[in-house]
């Protein structure tokens, strides 16, 4: 989903929420999957470079982790989150990466049932509020 590239560096980041780790019909022919395409491929580009390092990172939600190899890094977005949540102070006056962050917030949970049951409970909880506020008027 995304490639950052210098010289000395090859960074790849695949983003899966809810689809799991794919297969085009020439990977099965090798016995490979999309993970190991995407590798072999980072390797091929930076085989010239023998200083350049592969870093390969999937960013996942917290209710659907995939098994995968040692050339690959798991990153949920329950990690995600709590680094931003700790260096909120960092992006608190931009808009869209704060909408970025409270989105996010939905994968964070090892279920997907516990995001709308938490969200279904604020919202309870504050128009009980607002209810509150009504009657003191």
């Amino acid at each position: 989903d995304l490639t950052i590239r210098d010289n000395n560096h090859f960074i790849m980041i695949e983003n899966k929420i809810k689809s799991g780790i794919n297969s085009k019909e020439s990977d099965k022919k090798l016995g490979c999957n999309q993970l190991d395409r995407y590798y072999n491929y980072a390797k091929w580009l930076t085989k010239k470079n023998k200083e350049s390092k592969i870093y390969a990172f999937l960013l996942v939600p917290n209710y659907n982790i995939p098994k995968v190899d040692d050339n690959w890094k798991i990153i949920t977005y329950k990690h995600l989150y709590d680094f931003l949540k700790n260096n909120y102070s960092e992006f608190k006056d931009d808009t869209n990466f704060k909408h970025f962050f409270d989105a996010i917030k939905r994968h964070t949970y090892e279920n997907i049932k516990d995001f709308l049951y938490e969200e279904m409970k604020e919202k309870f909880y504050k128009r009980i509020n607002d209810k509150s506020i009504d009657h003191i008027n």
